[in-house]
């Protein structure tokens, strides 16, 4: 009595867990069984889908994650091979959310390259003459 009054306790949105409580999961031991899925999924939900990566050093994974809430798709790997496929996937994901296709998304990227001055291996270059160490 008298005293100051205990503020009003607060509720909050539940919070949006990794994969919604009725998505169907999916997990893929290979990056490459998970690529034509998670096209085909962003062909026929592009406005819902993300795309999550999550890199666990301390452990040593990467983690993909792709869900419209109604299917979650996920993989993990510790392999180095598997994170160009991860990179593979995510950029022509990302391109079909653009509407772009493979074959534009690949030009781009040799454009980038050829303006970036990259491409030949150091080994190459030691052929060619290059700068040796």
């Amino acid at each position: 009595p008298g005293g100051a009054s205990r503020p009003q306790r607060l509720e909050y949105a539940p919070v949006r867990r990794a994969c919604a409580a009725g998505a169907m999961s999916v997990a893929y031991n290979d990056v490459s069984e998970m690529v034509p899925e998670v096209l085909k999924l962003v062909e026929e939900h592009g406005d819902r889908v993300r795309l999550v990566v999550k890199a666990n050093n301390g452990r040593g994974h990467i983690t993909v994650r792709a869900t419209d809430d109604v299917v979650c798709l996920k993989t993990k790997t510790t392999q180095y091979r598997d994170v160009g496929r991860m990179e593979t996937m995510l950029a022509l994901t990302m391109a079909q959310m653009c509407n772009l296709s493979p074959e534009e998304v690949k030009e781009q990227a040799e454009e980038h390259k050829r303006r970036q001055g990259g491409g030949a291996s150091r080994a190459a270059r030691r052929r060619a003459g290059g700068r040796k160490r």
